[in-house]
């Protein structure tokens, strides 16, 4: 006969049982855990000496440490170390406003800024239509001199843009020089700041044949505009197609793929290379534009532009005039932190599918046209002497 046991007994024995299996899981993991943690410091030695300065600095500084402002810091310090140019810790506040500015509509004056890479002055190259900027009497060719009461050469374009953006019925004071009957005048303006509907493309017909494509900038909102454009000006009878991407600064890599896919056969497109070394080559499908292009570049076309004019060239489908570009073939990848911070990372590198990377050297144009005299923002068609030289190449 079996002898029967309590229900506490039991309960007590599968307790027991519980944390026997505890203790014994607890013992391996941690002994794993622990030969993880010596092989980490083993490796990584050199955190010893950070371990050391925090306590040498903590025991010694003669105000105490703001534990926050280290961090950030130590972050900052990190990202910098790795020497890479597009690389950047984003803190709360900068990472709200970049998000801004990533939007494709957003609060503010409704301006286009580029800084002319000669005299480092900040230039507003595009007035939207019916935006603030524009009821204000900014145009385009103004040099933005100060905001508030901040010179704008203590600041960058990422801070001017955020200057300028904020909350709808909000004013923000601008000062510009303009030069009116060859003088250089400075002259102030109260901008408004309302909802603004950013526009990546603008296009026309430049003749009876030619269409002008015009990219200021290759965001995720870009691929679809540009297909706009394509059917409208082909609606027109455009027989040809200049295309400019000058002053473009190419953010979205994977949107000058889609619109090198719009205008390409069954090809290559590029060949992106990841951080683990792993190399993929982008295909287009059969869907394409049969005319003959030009593309019309500068100094200030920048990674997917740069990009998107190479490989037209690689497939042989576009000539391109100009000068030589600015020399960016990497992509960024944003990683969102728990305090709201972010970093921005360089996680691939990118190239056209026939020609070497143009990192670090740029794209050099099939004619060489040097953009002298007059700043390119102001002049018209006739007097631009790249935009000429693109229309002649066409009758070559």
């Amino acid at each position: 006969m079996k002898k029967k046991i309590s229900v506490g007994t039991a309960l007590v024995l599968v307790l027991f049982a519980v944390l026997l299996t505890f203790q014994i899981t607890y013992s391996f993991v941690g002994n794993e855990y622990q030969n993880k943690v010596d092989t980490m410091t083993g490796e990584r030695s050199d955190f010893s000496l950070l371990v050391y300065a925090d306590d040498l600095i903590r025991n010694n500084f003669y105000q105490s440490v703001d534990d926050d402002a280290l961090e950030e810091g130590l972050l900052d310090g990190y990202i910098a170390s790795l020497k890479d140019p597009y690389s950047r810790y984003l803190t709360a506040e900068a990472y709200e406003h970049y998000q801004k500015e990533q939007a494709p509509s957003g609060n503010g004056a409704g301006v286009r800024l580029t800084r002319d890479d000669k005299t480092n002055a900040v230039l507003i190259y595009s007035v939207y239509p019916s935006s603030p900027a524009e009821a204000a009497g900014l145009r385009k060719g103004d040099e933005i001199y100060r905001i508030g009461e901040t010179l704008v050469s203590e600041m960058d374009l990422f801070d001017i843009a955020s200057a300028l953006s904020g909350e709808v019925g909000t004013a923000v004071n601008v000062t510009v020089k303009r030069e009116i009957a060859a003088q250089v005048l400075e002259m102030d303006f109260s901008v408004t700041r309302g909802e603004v509907k950013n526009s990546d493309v603008g296009y026309e017909m430049l003749s009876d044949s030619v269409g002008y494509i015009q990219l200021f900038a290759i965001t995720s909102e870009t691929p679809a505009e540009f297909s706009e454009a394509l059917a409208a000006l082909g609606s027109k009878g455009a027989g040809s197609l200049v295309i400019d991407v000058r002053n473009n600064l190419g953010e979205n890599f994977d949107a000058a793929l889609q619109m090198l896919d719009q205008l390409l056969p069954v090809c290559d497109l590029a060949r992106i290379t990841d951080h683990k070394g792993k190399e993929t080559v982008v295909k287009s499908d059969d869907k394409a534009v049969l005319l003959p292009m030009a593309v019309l570049v500068n100094s200030s076309t920048v990674s997917g532009a740069e990009l998107f004019a190479a490989t037209l060239r690689d497939q042989a489908k576009a000539i391109l005039v100009g000068e030589t570009t600015y020399g960016k073939g990497t992509d960024q990848a944003i990683f969102e932190l728990d305090n709201g911070s972010a970093v921005l990372l360089s996680n691939r590198s990118f190239q056209p599918p026939v020609s070497e990377s143009f990192e670090e050297i740029g794209v050099v144009p099939d004619h060489v046209v040097p953009f002298d005299g007059k700043k390119i923002y102001l002049v018209s068609h006739e007097e631009d002497v790249q935009l000429m030289k693109a229309l002649d190449a066409f009758a070559e």
